[in-house]
């Protein structure tokens, strides 16, 4: 019973450590666009549940007209429990736009 006790304590150990020393957790909280003079920031707020680390945030700038898409992509730096904001330059004409992003750890 003490043998299967232990084993029990140290399994549940072992995965909490691993738990806490997890990566980011991350989410996309907010996406919008910033139109500049040579083309958009594309902009997105991301919680962070879970560890620290970087991460990466994938855009994708979609043209409502016509379908045609346009990529971006920014990194960050979070720590546990943070919200950070990433944001990345987009070389797109001007037009009606809308963007997508995804957020992911680690960094591909």
């Amino acid at each position: 019973m003490k043998r299967a006790l232990a084993l029990v304590v140290a399994a549940v150990a072992g995965a909490l450590a691993v738990r806490a020393c997890a990566g980011p957790r991350p989410s996309v909280a907010a996406t919008w666009l910033e139109q500049r003079s040579d083309g958009w920031i594309a902009a997105a707020r991301i919680r962070n549940a879970g560890g620290d680390g970087e991460i990466q945030v994938t855009f994708r700038l979609r043209d409502r007209v016509t379908g045609r898409t346009i990529p971006a992509e920014g990194t960050a730096q979070v720590r546990r429990g943070e919200e950070v904001e990433v944001r990345a330059a987009v070389p797109a004409p001007p037009g009606d736009w809308s963007v997508e992003a995804e957020s992911e750890y680690p960094p591909q």
